[in-house]
């Protein structure tokens, strides 16, 4: 999941080194206007430092106040024993959202970039609207991945259960 987390990374900074000077110099409509280079801050917050602290940022504040993560069963999945295996697996997850946090931006992006190039290929509304509806299908089963992930603790191994004796 890192070497992913980077190339989404090296991804969405190339994006936007390639083609800022494709941008017009004020982006958006009449009522919601930015200068081109505030633009191009903002895909870069999203795309790049909003994903890092999505995923490193809080598993930098979980190891100094691990209180503060909310995992049902916390003290089973945060146990000396367990505690770098289960920050590991949050990890994972976190690192998840933070590539679909990139790949949002870089779709925001590029449905901005777009139109000021009539002479590449245009997708429609529908490829828009599939696009939203895909990040939003992701982000709902990265959700289910992660309650599945610690919603109970296993049973306890080798003990001796009832057998109706």
């Amino acid at each position: 999941m890192h070497l992913l987390f980077l190339l989404t990374s090296a991804l969405v900074l190339a994006l936007v080194a390639a083609t800022y000077a494709l941008l017009p110099e004020v982006v958006g409509s009449a009522h919601k206007a930015s200068s081109r280079e505030s633009f191009a801050l903002l895909t870069l917050f999203l795309g790049l430092l909003l994903p890092l602290l999505t995923s490193h940022g809080v598993m930098a504040l979980v190891r100094r106040w691990p209180t503060g993560l909310n995992l049902p069963h916390r003290d089973y999945w945060l146990a000396p024993e367990r505690r770098e295996a289960s920050l590991a697996r949050v990890l994972k997850h976190l690192l998840r959202l933070a590539v679909l946090l990139q790949l949002q931006a870089m779709g925001q992006y590029l449905h901005v970039l777009l139109p000021q190039r009539p002479d590449w290929p245009q997708p429609g509304a529908a490829f828009w609207a599939a696009a939203q509806g895909l990040f939003l299908l992701a982000l709902l089963l990265l959700i289910v991945a992660l309650v599945r992930d610690f919603s109970r603790p296993p049973p306890p191994r080798g003990g001796h259960g009832s057998r109706g004796r």
